[in-house]
């Protein structure tokens, strides 16, 4: 493990010349990931053999997160330490930093995108409504490293391509400047996933507790509850009834609206005293369990180009970026070919334990579904969601593809 040990005392050296600078670090800390050449030095399962077999580690931080399938701090120094994350199938939020750094990968790779937030209300310090925009993405490698700059400089997310892959993270314990950690839920939330508030955790238990049990005045209650609450306590609230009343695949198959109906009759109670903001709330939910049903995919996707578009389709918003990053990555292929031959080969393939017909939501996929998706990726017809297998599309996880 000299390596590490090297590495923090050239960073510590570095940032002790500039006066400990909290604004110099994040340069410092990649210009030395970078200098000390860790991808010719350490074999990343030496880490894991170190792990098991030092008499004693170093000191660990965050010892109860789940940030990575293995998160392992290799070096503490009085005021930074350097982190080993190892991740299987993992992927992070849309988030920003509270501190600053800087982060290499040694070993496998990712699609790191970058996004902003354009503010239209805050809500609380824990809590604002807006707009995330996408900015772009690009393709890490072994070897590539990236500053970590605090608070809103930095709003990102990572996808994990390969499994598994190392990321190594030199940074500070907090920028006193950063102010709060906060998540991003598109296309239109910032919220602080560390606030924690007694009232509003056991309002939301109660509500769910109601629902679980589907007894006969959940509505009315939570009703009256979400009139009687400030906003992200109704947003709270409103995220966990969705949870029970949002349809299922066989809903949706048989046309049943009973639950879709319930939670509209409860956005219009909300909306009647937090007004317009409730607007934004279906379509956060919405989105989120498009994600969530990617994550869920992932386990049965494991060639290298198929975990290239879920990432893509996850973590980029519009299809003309997604064709970009394709291109990239594949230069002299066509983008859009080359994507709708990769939705072909997952159409064959089944999602393990699952009734569904293939791993990409959409049954029957075939020629019809990809001549019109290819009609919208070309530009050569507009998003038209009257045609059946566009239809189709809208409501799967490949969604993303119609968005301009």
């Amino acid at each position: 493990m000299a390596p590490f040990d090297e590495l923090g005392s050239a960073v510590e050296e570095r940032w002790r010349r500039a006066d400990y600078l909290e604004a110099a670090f994040p340069d410092i800390a990649r210009d030395a990931l970078q200098s000390a050449r860790l991808v010719d030095r350490v074999d990343p399962w030496d880490i894991v053999r170190w792990a098991q077999t030092a008499p004693v580690l170093p000191l660990q931080q965050d010892v109860g997160s789940d940030f990575s399938d293995l998160p392992l701090t290799v070096y503490s120094g009085s005021r930074f330490y350097i982190d080993a994350y190892f991740w299987l199938d993992g992927t992070t939020s849309i988030h920003q930093h509270a501190f600053s750094g800087a982060f290499q990968v040694l070993l496998g790779g990712s699609l790191h995108s970058e996004y902003r937030f354009d503010v239209e209300r805050i809500v609380s310090e824990h809590f604002a409504v807006g707009r995330v925009a996408f900015e772009r993405a690009e393709l890490l490698g072994v070897g590539d490293s990236r500053r970590i700059l605090p608070d809103r400089e930095h709003i990102h997310g990572l996808f994990h391509l390969e499994r598994p892959s190392l990321t190594i993270t030199v940074r500070n314990g907090q920028t006193a400047s950063a102010g709060v950690q906060f998540e991003y839920l598109p296309p239109a939330l910032a919220i602080d996933p560390h606030y924690r508030n007694a009232e509003m955790i056991k309002r939301v238990q109660s509500v769910s507790l109601l629902y679980a049990v589907k007894h006969s005045e959940a509505d009315a209650l939570a009703g009256d509850l979400l009139c009687a609450v400030d906003f992200h306590t109704a947003f709270r609230v409103l995220s966990a009834v969705w949870g029970h009343l949002r349809p299922s695949a066989l809903d949706r198959l048989f046309g049943r609206t009973d639950g879709a109906r319930r939670f509209d009759a409860l956005l219009d109670r909300a909306r009647s005293i937090h007004g317009s903001l409730v607007d934004v709330v279906r379509p956060v939910l919405e989105e989120d369990d498009r994600q969530r049903d990617l994550v869920a995919r992932r386990q049965s996707i494991v060639a290298p180009a198929h975990r290239l578009l879920l990432a893509l389709l996850l973590n980029v918003l519009d299809r003309a970026s997604i064709l970009s990053v394709v291109a990239d990555r594949h230069r002299g292929s066509d983008p859009v070919v080359l994507v709708l031959d990769w939705l072909d080969e997952l159409a064959g393939s089944r999602v393990f334990g699952s009734p569904e017909e293939n791993v990409i939501g959409v049954a029957g996929y075939g020629v019809d579904h990809r001549r019109a998706i290819e009609a919208v990726l070309r530009g050569s017809a507009a998003v038209d969601t009257d045609v059946p297998y566009l239809q189709q599309i809208a409501a799967s996880p490949l969604r993303t593809l119609l968005r301009g």
